[in-house]
């Protein structure tokens, strides 16, 4: 039996109410190319860059940039969620992340870095809203990462995300939101 996606596992039966073209984002193909355009505002602290190159978010700010991604799917075992390995490409910068269920929430895991995000699905959207942070499994104040969010959505047939990373006295990390077009799709 396939287990479902982190998606539909988090989502329970809101998953099948979304548009179709959204649910095909996060079904249980093994595998899963987009391309796309995007812009992307990066933060300027030293203490941002830092983290930015620790969890490997864009470093660059840049407009209409190109941008790749691959979602490889994998299970745990028999009658266990899946997890999924993000690959984005930014241009030439690289962002890998890895996405799993976790007690009711997605988990994202950057390096060090883990975010637990509560989904919710909406008519045509996805919201995710940052529940709780770790790093290096120390548990982090949510209060720190309260400007840590995403949506994903269709917008005239395209699919359309929005990602901003924010977190309390450092300010702005990362900010990148565009759409993509499945290949071969």
């Amino acid at each position: 039996m396939i287990a479902a996606s982190v998606h539909a596992h988090v989502l329970g039966s809101s998953f099948d109410r979304l548009p179709p073209l959204l649910r095909s984002v996060h079904d249980t193909r093994p595998r899963k190319e987009f391309s796309g355009r995007c812009n992307v505002e990066s933060g300027h602290s030293w203490l941002a860059r830092v983290i930015q190159i620790c969890a490997s978010l864009p470093r660059r700010s840049a407009t209409d940039l190109p941008v790749h991604v691959v979602i490889e799917r994998s299970e745990r075992g028999e009658n266990s969620a899946s997890h999924e390995t993000w690959t984005r490409r930014f241009g030439e910068q690289r962002m890998q992340s890895f996405i799993r269920t976790g007690r009711g929430v997605l988990e994202e895991v950057f390096g060090p870095i883990v975010l637990r995000f509560a989904l919710t699905a909406e008519p045509d959207r996805i919201v995710w809203t940052l529940a709780a942070a770790k790093f290096l499994f120390l548990p982090l104040p949510a209060a720190l990462f309260a400007g840590c969010g995403a949506c994903e959505t269709i917008v005239e047939g395209r699919y359309w995300f929005d990602a901003r990373a924010r977190i309390a006295g450092i300010g702005l990390l990362v900010h990148y939101k565009g759409w993509l077009a499945e290949h071969g799709g």
